[in-house]
């Protein structure tokens, strides 16, 4: 698995902390050079400082922001000249009843779990289709495949994201572009610990 992964340039979104800052780690010792994007610039360059020498390229973007996201994939291009995966792991959450949460937050998590994704993707598409390849990772939730009562308006987020992921997975195929789903459970990450309550 380590060869599979030796060379490859990867684009990891919500990089700062949780499962992307961990992909990124994993994905740096196994030979991948790694773009970290995320909002947090500071947490972003702490953390590749111990990775591998030369292996990531640190680029501040919030996903939520469409000029941002194309900054970001521009300098992925302009520094390795091509980009072979994309994990689309950005994301922000709020627990609370349907009723109860605050429509702001609510604009936010779309504008970041959904649009983010979504900007990140086409921003990507035609460089991988270019190159006949490449593979594009939505990470969802378990909340993406049941509306818990107790998250309703991010689960919301989720699905949405999980109908856009498996169109576009059937889509992809003739240009050669792989797209997974991956929908964990509960992480014991920062996210989860600070997921706002209404």
């Amino acid at each position: 698995m380590k060869k599979f992964w030796q060379d490859k340039i990867v684009i990891v979104t919500g990089a700062s902390s949780g499962i992307g800052a961990s992909c990124a780690r994993e994905l740096t010792a196994r030979g991948a050079s790694v773009v970290m994007a995320a909002r947090n610039e500071r947490r972003l360059r702490e953390l590749s400082q111990d990775m591998r020498q030369g292996s990531t390229l640190v680029v501040q973007t919030d996903v939520g922001q469409q000029d941002q996201v194309d900054r970001m994939v521009a300098q992925t291009i302009e520094r390795f000249g091509r980009v072979d995966v994309l994990i689309n792991n950005a994301a922000v959450g709020m627990k609370g009843s349907i009723i109860s949460s605050p429509l702001d937050q609510y604009e936010q998590m779309m504008q970041t779990n959904v649009y983010g994704a979504l900007y990140c993707i086409r921003a990507v598409y035609p460089h991988m289709k270019k190159q006949g390849c490449g593979s594009i990772v939505n990470v969802s939730s378990i909340a993406g495949l049941k509306g818990f009562y107790t998250c309703g308006l991010y689960a919301s987020t989720k699905f949405a994201l999980n109908g856009m992921t498996e169109s576009l997975a059937e889509s992809a195929l003739r240009d050669h572009i792989h797209v997974a789903l991956i929908c964990p459970g509960k992480v014991e990450t920062a996210f989860d610990d600070n997921l706002l309550y209404f």
